[in-house]
Protein backbone atom coordinates (compact mmCIF):
# COMPACT_ATOMS: atom_id res chain seq x y z
CA UNK A 1 0.00 0.00 0.00
CA UNK A 2 1.02 3.87 -0.58
CA UNK A 3 1.67 5.94 2.50
CA UNK A 4 -0.16 9.37 1.89
CA UNK A 5 2.38 12.13 3.30
CA UNK A 6 0.65 12.66 6.39
CA UNK A 7 1.11 8.95 7.64
CA UNK A 8 4.25 8.93 6.71
CA UNK A 9 5.16 11.95 9.08
CA UNK A 10 2.75 10.60 11.78
CA UNK A 11 4.26 6.98 11.83
CA UNK A 12 7.96 8.66 12.12
CA UNK A 13 7.24 11.10 14.71
CA UNK A 14 5.32 8.26 16.72
CA UNK A 15 7.56 5.63 16.64
CA UNK A 16 11.02 7.88 17.23
CA UNK A 17 9.80 7.13 21.18
CA UNK A 18 10.06 3.57 20.66
CA UNK A 19 13.40 4.18 18.33
CA UNK A 20 15.01 5.33 21.33
CA UNK A 21 13.72 3.48 24.01
CA UNK A 22 15.32 0.26 22.36
CA UNK A 23 18.41 2.24 21.26
CA UNK A 24 19.16 3.40 24.35
CA UNK A 25 18.61 0.24 25.93
CA UNK A 26 21.33 -1.45 24.12
CA UNK A 27 23.62 1.28 24.53
CA UNK A 28 23.76 0.59 28.55
CA UNK A 29 23.97 -3.10 27.76
CA UNK A 30 26.88 -2.40 24.67
CA UNK A 31 28.75 0.10 27.38
CA UNK A 32 27.86 -1.91 30.50
CA UNK A 33 31.54 -2.91 30.74
CA UNK A 34 32.93 0.99 30.63
CA UNK A 35 29.90 2.14 32.99
CA UNK A 36 31.05 -0.70 35.23
CA UNK A 37 34.58 0.55 35.75
CA UNK A 38 33.62 3.74 35.75
CA UNK A 39 30.90 3.44 38.33
CA UNK A 40 31.06 0.88 40.24
CA UNK A 41 34.78 -0.82 40.02
CA UNK A 42 36.75 1.65 42.70
CA UNK A 43 34.02 0.12 45.41
CA UNK A 44 33.07 -3.41 44.35
CA UNK A 45 35.53 -4.63 42.44
CA UNK A 46 34.66 -8.25 41.04
CA UNK A 47 30.97 -7.51 40.92
CA UNK A 48 31.25 -4.50 38.79
CA UNK A 49 29.79 -6.28 35.92
CA UNK A 50 26.61 -7.72 38.25
CA UNK A 51 25.67 -4.24 39.96
CA UNK A 52 25.83 -2.00 36.47
CA UNK A 53 23.32 -4.65 35.55
CA UNK A 54 21.18 -4.38 38.26
CA UNK A 55 21.19 -0.74 37.80
CA UNK A 56 19.62 -1.78 34.47
CA UNK A 57 17.02 -4.36 35.32
CA UNK A 58 16.10 -1.70 38.33
CA UNK A 59 14.92 0.58 35.14
CA UNK A 60 12.47 -2.02 34.64
CA UNK A 61 11.14 -1.76 37.42
CA UNK A 62 10.23 1.57 36.84
CA UNK A 63 7.72 0.67 33.53
CA UNK A 64 4.60 -0.75 35.40
CA UNK A 65 4.11 2.98 36.81
CA UNK A 66 5.01 4.53 33.64
CA UNK A 67 2.08 2.08 31.94
CA UNK A 68 -0.26 3.54 34.86
CA UNK A 69 0.86 6.87 34.71
CA UNK A 70 0.90 7.59 31.05
CA UNK A 71 -1.99 5.37 30.04
CA UNK A 72 -3.92 7.97 32.90
CA UNK A 73 -2.79 10.38 30.94
CA UNK A 74 -3.68 9.60 27.73
CA UNK A 75 -7.11 8.48 28.34
CA UNK A 76 -8.01 11.39 30.58
CA UNK A 77 -6.22 14.06 28.77
CA UNK A 78 -5.36 13.02 25.28
CA UNK A 79 -3.18 10.84 23.76
CA UNK A 80 -1.02 13.94 21.77
CA UNK A 81 -0.40 15.04 25.47
CA UNK A 82 0.65 12.08 26.96
CA UNK A 83 3.02 11.43 23.79
CA UNK A 84 4.81 15.10 24.63
CA UNK A 85 5.72 14.06 27.78
CA UNK A 86 6.41 10.81 27.37
CA UNK A 87 9.47 11.74 24.97
CA UNK A 88 10.75 14.71 27.31
CA UNK A 89 10.83 12.19 30.34
CA UNK A 90 12.84 9.87 27.88
CA UNK A 91 14.93 12.30 26.90
CA UNK A 92 16.21 14.04 29.84
CA UNK A 93 17.44 11.04 31.66
CA UNK A 94 19.35 9.52 28.09
CA UNK A 95 21.01 12.89 28.58
CA UNK A 96 21.69 12.88 32.12
CA UNK A 97 23.82 9.52 31.65
CA UNK A 98 26.53 11.19 29.33
CA UNK A 99 27.32 14.02 31.90
CA UNK A 100 27.18 12.45 35.53
CA UNK A 101 30.58 12.08 36.90
CA UNK A 102 32.49 9.24 37.66
CA UNK A 103 33.06 7.24 40.88
CA UNK A 104 36.81 8.81 40.99
CA UNK A 105 34.52 12.23 41.13
CA UNK A 106 31.72 11.98 43.01
CA UNK A 107 31.67 8.58 45.04
CA UNK A 108 28.67 7.11 45.59
CA UNK A 109 26.86 9.89 44.82
CA UNK A 110 27.44 8.87 40.66
CA UNK A 111 26.32 5.60 41.66
CA UNK A 112 23.11 7.10 43.17
CA UNK A 113 22.47 9.46 40.11
CA UNK A 114 22.92 6.61 37.32
CA UNK A 115 20.63 4.59 39.22
CA UNK A 116 17.82 7.25 39.74
CA UNK A 117 18.54 8.39 36.11
CA UNK A 118 17.75 4.52 34.91
CA UNK A 119 14.58 4.51 37.60
CA UNK A 120 13.60 7.60 35.52
CA UNK A 121 14.08 6.62 32.17
CA UNK A 122 12.15 3.47 33.03
CA UNK A 123 8.79 5.13 33.71
CA UNK A 124 8.18 6.66 30.10
CA UNK A 125 9.92 4.06 28.36
CA UNK A 126 7.23 1.69 29.69
CA UNK A 127 4.33 3.64 28.07
CA UNK A 128 6.18 4.11 24.70
CA UNK A 129 5.49 1.02 22.78
CA UNK A 130 1.84 0.61 24.04
CA UNK A 131 1.56 4.37 23.46
CA UNK A 132 2.61 4.02 20.05
CA UNK A 133 0.29 1.57 19.07
CA UNK A 134 -2.87 3.16 20.52
CA UNK A 135 -1.99 5.96 19.10
CA UNK A 136 -1.48 4.47 15.12
CA UNK A 137 -4.27 2.17 15.69
CA UNK A 138 -6.70 5.18 16.25
CA UNK A 139 -5.24 7.54 13.54
CA UNK A 140 -4.67 5.22 10.59
CA UNK A 141 -7.47 4.50 8.56
CA UNK A 142 -9.76 1.70 8.83
CA UNK A 143 -8.39 -0.67 6.08
CA UNK A 144 -4.82 -0.33 6.82
CA UNK A 145 -5.20 -0.22 10.89
CA UNK A 146 -3.13 -3.80 11.53
CA UNK A 147 -0.39 -2.54 8.84
CA UNK A 148 -0.13 0.99 10.18
CA UNK A 149 0.15 -0.05 13.74
CA UNK A 150 2.88 -2.99 13.46
CA UNK A 151 5.23 0.37 12.33
CA UNK A 152 5.20 0.81 16.73
CA UNK A 153 7.17 -2.66 16.44
CA UNK A 154 9.32 -1.72 13.67
CA UNK A 155 10.35 1.54 15.57
CA UNK A 156 11.67 -0.51 17.92
CA UNK A 157 13.86 -3.20 16.17
CA UNK A 158 15.07 0.35 14.63
CA UNK A 159 16.29 1.23 17.76
CA UNK A 160 17.80 -1.95 18.66
CA UNK A 161 19.90 -2.14 15.41
CA UNK A 162 21.03 1.50 15.26
CA UNK A 163 22.43 1.41 18.97
CA UNK A 164 24.34 -1.90 18.20
CA UNK A 165 25.25 -0.56 15.00
CA UNK A 166 26.98 2.90 16.21
CA UNK A 167 28.70 1.09 19.26
CA UNK A 168 30.09 -1.22 16.54
CA UNK A 169 31.20 1.79 14.78
CA UNK A 170 32.14 3.52 17.82
CA UNK A 171 34.55 0.59 18.21
CA UNK A 172 36.12 0.38 15.29
CA UNK A 173 37.03 3.72 14.70
CA UNK A 174 38.15 4.77 18.69
CA UNK A 175 40.40 3.74 20.91
CA UNK A 176 39.94 1.99 24.49
CA UNK A 177 40.71 4.93 26.27
CA UNK A 178 39.01 7.68 24.30
CA UNK A 179 35.99 5.07 24.61
CA UNK A 180 36.19 5.16 28.30
CA UNK A 181 36.60 8.87 28.63
CA UNK A 182 34.06 9.90 26.01
CA UNK A 183 32.96 7.41 23.48
CA UNK A 184 30.22 6.06 25.29
CA UNK A 185 28.85 9.03 26.82
CA UNK A 186 28.41 10.32 23.02
CA UNK A 187 26.30 7.67 22.11
CA UNK A 188 24.09 9.11 24.76
CA UNK A 189 24.38 12.31 23.54
CA UNK A 190 23.38 11.30 20.34
CA UNK A 191 20.37 9.51 21.92
CA UNK A 192 19.27 12.59 23.46
CA UNK A 193 19.22 14.39 20.36
CA UNK A 194 17.24 12.08 18.65
CA UNK A 195 14.88 12.45 21.60
CA UNK A 196 14.45 16.17 20.78
CA UNK A 197 13.67 15.15 17.31
CA UNK A 198 10.70 13.12 18.24
CA UNK A 199 9.70 15.90 20.89
CA UNK A 200 9.85 18.33 17.48
CA UNK A 201 7.75 15.91 15.25
CA UNK A 202 5.29 15.15 17.81
CA UNK A 203 4.28 18.66 19.59
CA UNK A 204 3.29 19.07 15.64
CA UNK A 205 1.35 15.79 15.69
CA UNK A 206 -3.10 16.12 16.15
CA UNK A 207 -4.93 14.00 18.77
CA UNK A 208 -5.97 10.91 16.95
CA UNK A 209 -9.69 10.83 15.75
CA UNK A 210 -11.17 8.38 18.23
CA UNK A 211 -10.26 10.43 20.81
CA UNK A 212 -11.29 13.49 19.52
CA UNK A 213 -14.72 11.85 18.86
CA UNK A 214 -14.62 10.90 22.38
CA UNK A 215 -13.88 14.45 23.83
CA UNK A 216 -16.62 16.07 21.49
CA UNK A 217 -18.95 13.36 22.92
CA UNK A 218 -18.22 13.67 26.24
CA UNK A 219 -17.24 10.11 26.40
CA UNK A 220 -14.02 10.36 28.35
CA UNK A 221 -14.02 7.81 31.87
CA UNK A 222 -12.78 10.17 34.44
CA UNK A 223 -11.15 6.72 36.16
CA UNK A 224 -9.53 5.02 33.32
CA UNK A 225 -7.27 2.94 35.62
CA UNK A 226 -9.98 2.10 37.92
CA UNK A 227 -12.42 1.20 34.83
CA UNK A 228 -9.32 -1.36 33.30
CA UNK A 229 -8.79 -2.98 36.26
CA UNK A 230 -12.54 -3.68 37.15
CA UNK A 231 -13.79 -4.41 33.42
CA UNK A 232 -10.98 -6.07 31.79
CA UNK A 233 -9.20 -7.56 34.38
CA UNK A 234 -9.03 -11.04 32.13
CA UNK A 235 -7.60 -9.76 28.69
CA UNK A 236 -4.93 -7.26 31.21
CA UNK A 237 -3.55 -10.42 32.86
CA UNK A 238 -3.95 -12.43 29.73
CA UNK A 239 -1.70 -9.68 28.16
CA UNK A 240 0.80 -9.88 31.13
CA UNK A 241 1.26 -13.61 30.98
CA UNK A 242 1.95 -13.22 26.70
CA UNK A 243 4.35 -10.74 26.85
CA UNK A 244 6.26 -12.02 30.14
CA UNK A 245 8.42 -14.67 28.26
CA UNK A 246 9.65 -12.12 25.91
CA UNK A 247 10.66 -9.31 28.70
CA UNK A 248 11.78 -11.87 30.65
CA UNK A 249 14.30 -13.28 27.90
Amino acid sequence: MALTKNLHRLITAVTLGGILEWYEIFLYIYWAPQISELFFAKSYGNVAIIDTLLVFAFGFLARPIGGLFFGYIGDRFGRRLSFIISIVCCTLPTLVVAFIPSYASWGIASQLILSITRFLQGIPAGAELPGAMCFLSESAPKKDKYFITSFAFIGAQIGGILGILECVLFEHFMSTDNLLSYGWRLSFALGGLLGLLGFYLRKNLNETPEFSSLEKNDHILKKPVYEAFIHYKKPMFMGFLISIFEVVA
